[in-house]
């Protein structure tokens, strides 16, 4: 048998246009692929709530099935999905960018500041070459003209905190008093500072401007670049406890 009359459509066609129906005599469904789509179309299109209903209650008792099943497909289709994910970034990049924007204003304090905690975790318990990737991102995104400007206006806003927050106790003979205190050490560290490589110490805030503290004698240290970059705008205790771990 070559071909069969499609009982919906009662055309005689080619029995590749047919499913396969273990229960029919010759193997072959009634209805040929195109009506079966109709058919199928029109069903969903009156049964919508009942369909999205029963989709729901599946998905809520198959939880781990599915989500074994996603897996499973996500690990044989790695290139099928980076390339269809990179097409849909390309073809909605404008819309993603206002959505991004929209969520980003949209969102409390708290959410901006626990979304930034959490990126910080991530960073420092992932793989190196996580760590790599995001130096040799950050590094490209600086010498762009938008990653000039934005480092230019953090520079601006930090000295706008410094001198709005300057009690002008900061003298060259202070500093010099501070680093006799300190025994020429670091802060944090106690490691000596090289007083010959002059950009790998830094005045750091003990308590930072972005939390309160001022520019004042009172409230800076003298530390090596490393402890300064990596306590960052950490309150003291914090940064110890890091520091120590």
């Amino acid at each position: 048998m070559t071909t069969k009359i499609c009982y919906k459509c009662k055309n005689s066609l080619n029995v590749d246009n047919f499913h396969k129906q273990s229960r029919s005599p010759d193997g072959l469904s009634n209805v040929c692929k195109n009506c079966k789509r109709i058919q199928d179309k029109e069903y969903r299109e009156q049964n919508k709530e009942k369909i999205d209903l029963k989709s729901k209650e599946y998905r809520k008792n198959n939880k781990e099935k599915i989500a074994l099943k996603d897996k499973k497909y996500s690990e044989q289709n790695k290139e099928v999905i980076s390339k269809k994910r990179k097409e849909y970034r390309e073809r909605n990049k404008e819309q993603l960018a206002e959505r991004r924007k929209q969520k980003y204003h949209s969102a409390s304090e708290e959410e901006i500041a626990l979304r930034k905690k959490k990126k910080k975790d991530y960073l420092k318990n992932a793989p190196e070459h996580v760590k790599q990737r995001k130096r040799e991102y950050d590094k490209k995104y600086f010498a762009s003209e938008r990653g000039k400007n934005v480092l230019k206006n953090s520079l601006h806003k930090r000295r706008a905190q410094m001198l709005s927050s300057c009690d002008n106790t900061i003298t060259l003979d202070a500093l010099e008093n501070l680093a006799k205190e300190q025994n020429y050490t670091c802060k944090w560290c106690n490691k000596p500072l090289n007083y010959e490589l002059p950009k790998q110490i830094h005045l750091d805030h003990i308590i930072p401007l972005a939390k309160g503290g001022i520019h004042s004698i009172d409230n800076v240290c003298w530390s090596c670049a490393s402890c300064n970059f990596k306590k960052s705008s950490k309150l003291p205790d914090e940064f110890i406890v890091d520091l120590n771990a």
